[in-house]
């Protein structure tokens, strides 16, 4: 999942704003209807994303890819060294906005709720900063920032806000898919494949890690890994545990760093984001849930055209 638009903001040279960010939603009554704007970008579960929200939202971000600091990322489609920046720039955008509205779908799915009061705090404290940024141009002039500042409309704040509110929401109230494991860690697979035959037929799962798993600080511990999300150990290990109709089972055997892990999968199931440490990992397990669990099962229409 793409960036946050937050998170570009602070590398744009805004003040800071209200922490970690990755992603979030839209309130449900600003979405799009075909009665207020029949112009659609996407679609999403037969939700409208708007495309005067994703034009305003690519403004945006082409203002911030053009920042010097940024490396300078232009994004003309009429010079051809600049039409590729602008492809990914434009899908990047569309992702993000489907990535939120799958987040507002998953906050109203676990009855998760967040005041006006939030979302207008979040608001209020973005319109300050853009305020304090614009009275800083005025003692320092800068065209890159006030490209920025100038593409912040009040339909890009507001989308802002709700970001800002409702990921907060989700990383302290909800939940994403989770398993707790212990694993065997040994250098080929017939090793692993007879690991889980004796794991199978009633062997100590502790105990074979403690005689056999090649990784000493795990094995010393039974193979004790512990609770780990969606995201946090591979493609291929989310796709055989995490990806809609997917039955891994009690044992499964992954190819991980050239070597072979038999895992012992138990409690797979939701588990709640708050006892994840910090904000930045939990917002690295809501990108990858809504990326690799929650898009695959949605109905996601496409309707501009990219590049």
């Amino acid at each position: 999942m793409a960036e946050s638009v937050l998170g570009w903001i602070r590398r744009a040279r805004l003040l800071p704003l209200l922490g970690v960010m990755l992603l979030a939603a839209l309130l449900a009554g600003c979405g799009a209807n075909a009665a207020s704007d029949p112009l659609l970008a996407a679609k999403v579960n037969e939700h409208g994303i708007t495309l005067a929200q994703y034009q305003q939202m690519l403004t945006l971000y082409r203002a911030i890819n053009a920042q010097s600091q940024n490396g300078g990322i232009l994004t003309d489609w009429r010079n051809a060294d600049e039409r590729n920046n602008l492809a990914s720039t434009q899908q990047q955008i569309l992702g993000i906005l489907i990535d939120v509205e799958l987040m507002r779908e998953q906050l109203g799915q676990q009855h998760i709720t967040v005041s006006q009061k939030a979302i207008q705090t979040a608001r209020d404290t973005l319109n300050k900063q853009i305020a304090t940024s614009r009275k800083s141009l005025e003692q320092k002039p800068d065209p890159e920032l006030q490209a920025i500042l100038d593409a912040l409309t009040p339909e890009t704040i507001t989308i802002l806000s709700e970001q800002e509110a409702y990921q907060a929401a989700i990383q302290e109230k909800g939940k994403a898919p989770a398993v707790h494991l212990r694993g065997i860690e040994t250098n080929d697979l017939k090793t692993a494949q007879e690991l889980q035959q004796k794991a199978q037929s009633g062997g100590d799962f502790g105990e074979l890690a403690k005689a056999n798993s090649q990784n000493r600080a795990t094995g010393a511990q039974g193979g004790e890994i512990g609770t780990l999300y969606v995201g946090q150990i591979s493609d291929e290990f989310d796709s055989a545990v995490f990806a809609p109709g997917a039955h891994p089972g009690k044992y499964l055997i992954q190819h991980i760093q050239n070597n072979y892990w038999l895992f012992e999968l138990t409690d797979l199931g939701p588990h709640a984001l708050a006892t994840i440490n910090d904000q930045q990992t939990q917002a690295s397990v809501v990108s990858a849930w809504l990326d690799k669990v929650v898009q695959p099962a949605a109905s996601v229409e496409e309707y501009v055209t990219v590049g």
